[in-house]
C-alpha cells in the first residue's frame, strides 16, 4: 500500500482526478449496441457497468465524507448485483451516468483536496474489511473505477477499439474488490 505522505495524496487526487477523463473514455465511443451487449461471456454490458460505477461513486463518495465529518462510521457494504438487478441498470441513461461520475468527482475533489494529515488518518469501521482509515478507503475509491475500467478495455479489445491499458490496481486490492471481472 502506498505510505502516507503528501508527494503520495497529491499523486493519488490526480490518480482520482485522472479517473473522470478515463471513464470518459472508456465509454464515449461505443454505439447504442455496444452498450447493450458483451463480446465477453457473462459479463456485464456497457450500460450495466457504466450504471454500477455511477451508483458506487455516489456511495464511496458518502463513505469518505462520513469519514471526515463523522467519528469513526460504521460503513456498510453493499450487494452490487442487488443493485444491478433492482436498479434498472438495463435502462439508465448513458449521458447521465457520464455527467454524473463526472460532477460527483469534481465535486469531492473540492473536499479532498484541502486536508490536511490529521485528516487522512480518520478512522471508519468496514463491516467485511474492518478499520481503515480516509487514506487507506480513498485508495479503494480510486482502485474501485480502476478494476472495472481495466476489463472494460478487455471488452473494447474484442470489439477492435483502441485500448486505454488501464491497469488493475496493485498497491491495494482488498479481495471485495476484486471479486468479479465486469
Amino acid at each position: 500500500m502506498l505510505t502516507l505522505n503528501e508527494t503520495n495524496i497529491e499523486k493519488t487526487i490526480l490518480r482520482y482526478e485522472n479517473g473522470i477523463a478515463s471513464l470518459h473514455a472508456a465509454f464515449s465511443d461505443l454505439t447504442k449496441e455496444e452498450f447493450d451487449s458483451t463480446p465477453i461471456p457473462n459479463t456485464w454490458t456497457p450500460r450495466f457497468l457504466l450504471a454500477h460505477l455511477v451508483d458506487f461513486e455516489a456511495i464511496i463518495t458518502s463513505r469518505l465524507k462520513l469519514i471526515i465529518a463523522t467519528k469513526n462510521p460504521l460503513i456498510l457494504g453493499c450487494d452490487e448485483s442487488n443493485f444491478a438487478e433492482r436498479l434498472n441498470y438495463a435502462n439508465r441513461s448513458i449521458q447521465l451516468g457520464l455527467d454524473l461520475y463526472k460532477l460527483i468527482r469534481i465535486e469531492m475533489l473540492t473536499v479532498m483536496k484541502p486536508l490536511v494529515e490529521s485528516d487522512w488518518n480518520r478512522n471508519c469501521v468496514h463491516n467485511e474489511i474492518g478499520r481503515m482509515n480516509l487514506w487507506e478507503y480513498f485508495l479503494v475509491a480510486c482502485a474501485h473505477s480502476e478494476h472495472h475500467l481495466h476489463y472494460m478495455d478487455s471488452k473494447r479489445k474484442a470489439w477492435g477499439k483502441i485500448e486505454l491499458g488501464i491497469q488493475l490496481p496493485q498497491e491495494y486490492p482488498p479481495t471485495w474488490i476484486m471479486k468479479n471481472e465486469n
